[in-house]
C-alpha cells in the first residue's frame, strides 16, 4: 500500500492536459519536480492531479499559487485537514515558503534528537516566477529539503531559465516540459 508511512513506493504519473501520460514521478528518488508550458488550465489540472495523489498517499501538501489549482475551490483536500495549507496572496506564498524553511530546520533538530520521521510534506509553488524574491529560500530548500522528506513541485509558465540557476538547476531533477516549447528549452533537456 502506498502511503505516507511507505513513501518509496510513490511512483506517480504525470498526464498532460490532453490526458496522456507524459512522465512520472518518484519524489523518493527525485525529490522535487518542475512543470513548465503549456496553457494555465492545463498546468493547474495536471498540478491538481499531483495534489489529490500525494493526499491520497497521507503526504502533506502546502499549495501557493492562488486559483492554478484545479479543486482550489475545495481546498483543504481533506474535512478537518489541519496539515493543509493554501496560500494565494503573494505575502502569503512568501510566507509558506519560510513556514516550509522552518518546518524543515525542525525536522533536521528532530532527527539528531532521535525523533521519528514527520510524514512527507509536498511544498506546491504554481507560479515560480512571481516568487523571485523568494530564491534563496526556495534553493536552500531544494538542496536541503530533501533529507527530511520535504519535496517541491514547481509549476511555471515558462521555462525560469535566468531564475532556476545552478544548485537549484541541479536539485530539480524532473522537469516536465507541458507543449513543444518548453520541450525544445535548453533548461529541460539538460
Amino acid at each position: 500500500m502506498i502511503s505516507a508511512a511507505n513513501p518509496k513506493a510513490l511512483v506517480v504519473p504525470i498526464w498532460s492536459g490532453e490526458g496522456r501520460a507524459i512522465a512520472q514521478w518518484q519524489p523518493s528518488l527525485d525529490a522535487h519536480c518542475l512543470i513548465v508550458g503549456g496553457q494555465d488550465i492545463d498546468r493547474a489540472v495536471t498540478i491538481g492531479e499531483l495534489v489529490t495523489r500525494f493526499v491520497d498517499a497521507g503526504y502533506r501538501v502546502w499549495v501557493g499559487g492562488g486559483n492554478r489549482v484545479a479543486g482550489a475551490q475545495t481546498w483543504p483536500p481533506r474535512s478537518g485537514d489541519e496539515s493543509a495549507v493554501y496560500a494565494t496572496s503573494l505575502h502569503d506564498q512568501t510566507d509558506m515558503l519560510r513556514a516550509a524553511h522552518e518546518e524543515m530546520i525542525n525536522r533536521y533538530q528532530a532527527s539528531t534528537g532521535g525523533e521519528r520521521l514527520r510524514p512527507p510534506l509536498m511544498v506546491v509553488i504554481t507560479d515560480f516566477s512571481v516568487l523571485e524574491g523568494s530564491l534563496e529560500t526556495i534553493a536552500e530548500l531544494a538542496q536541503l529539503a530533501r533529507a527530511v522528506r520535504i519535496h517541491l513541485l514547481i509549476g511555471n509558465a515558462s521555462p525560469p531559465v535566468e531564475l532556476l540557476v545552478g544548485d537549484l538547476r541541479d536539485c530539480i531533477r524532473v522537469r516536465v516540459p507541458m507543449d513543444a516549447a518548453a520541450a525544445l528549452s535548453p533548461l529541460l533537456r539538460d
